[in-house]
């Protein structure tokens, strides 16, 4: 079935980049990626960016799952309007219920949904390509290649940036913007696939880090496979993870700039403010204001991804 739906999705693209390529022209347009080992608040960042309507925009969800092609986006657009025209939006209000008491649990951990922006590398799911895999088929052996950025093959990034520039196609005006920590060590491919591309990189205490991811595949191990990941798995995501950390940081000063997450989680409005200063756009005041908000919001956060700080010592120590 999961294979079908991947082929169902690859054909639409690819089908659709060959009858209508004389039609198909990006631009070559600023594209901005955020980047850094899981678990630094580089979801915060995203949706922080992408707040900024007017200036950015990302993919949701839904769009990379069931959307890659035009034609699918601009069907699922048509049947958006039939739903906010006829039923004032109540079939995506039903959805978002349903979501929630489907994913309450993983909420705490990270918010999921397919009206939220997310990670566009979910687009390869449809070539079962991805790391997001290892949380379903419990192993990180298999991505070896993938998660370091080795022998992989030319088709799966050509479909990638297929799916990505048909989504630039229906916001022109507009810069992409994209948050992928498994992309960590794929800057270099990403600099070949769009040449006006930057780089935020965020930075976060491995001890902070690595509990907290570790946390996650414990709860998504007991979910899909009713037990605790092994003491080997611990380690190979340790590695990955400090890996993931040390590729954004090489990266250099004018293609990428370094946020440190105690910053972003104090005073996130004087990290944007910088961030749009390295990207030379204007921060609006409408968006100074919603950041004066985040920075209120900041000083009361509580985190409802709840672990015992000392619950993985062996793992990372």
């Amino acid at each position: 079935f999961s294979l079908g739906i991947g082929l169902f999705h690859i054909s639409f693209v690819f089908i659709e980049r060959i009858f209508f390529s004389w039609a198909i022209k990006p631009e070559n347009k600023l594209m901005v990626y955020i980047i850094g080992a899981p678990r630094t608040g580089t979801t915060r960042l995203h949706k922080l960016l992408a707040s900024d309507k007017n200036q950015f925009t990302a993919m949701k969800m839904w769009e990379l799952f069931f959307a890659p092609s035009l034609i699918q986006k601009k069907a699922f657009h048509f049947l958006g309007k039939i739903d906010n025209t006829l039923f004032k939006d109540g079939i995506s209000k039903s959805i978002q219920k349903v979501e929630k008491l489907l994913f309450s649990k993983f909420n705490d951990i990270h918010s999921l949904s397919l009206f939220n922006v997310e990670e566009d590398a979910l687009v390869l799911f449809h070539l079962f390509y991805t790391y997001h895999l290892s949380f379903l088929l419990g192993t990180e052996q298999s991505y070896a290649n993938l998660n370091r950025n080795k022998n992989i093959p030319k088709a799966v990034w050509v479909y990638y940036k297929y799916c990505v520039e048909n989504h630039q196609l229906q916001n022109l005006s507009k810069i992409y913007l994209a948050k992928n920590p498994f992309f960590s060590s794929h800057s270099k491919s990403l600099e070949m696939l769009f040449p006006s591309v930057k780089f935020i990189n965020i930075t976060r205490n491995i001890q902070e880090v690595a509990p907290s991811f570790f946390s996650m595949k414990k709860h998504l191990s007991k979910v899909f496979y009713s037990t605790n990941p092994s003491e080997q798995k611990y380690n190979e995501i340790l590695d990955l993870l400090k890996y993931w950390q040390e590729c954004g940081t090489e990266l250099k000063e004018t293609e990428a700039i370094q946020v440190d997450y105690l910053d972003l989680k104090k005073q996130p409005s004087l990290v944007i403010d910088k961030l749009y200063t390295f990207l030379n756009i204007d921060l609006t005041l409408t968006q100074q204001k919603v950041l004066l908000l985040e920075d209120e919001k900041s000083k009361n956060y509580k985190s409802n991804h709840k672990y015992m700080p000392g619950e993985f010592l062996e793992q990372y120590s």
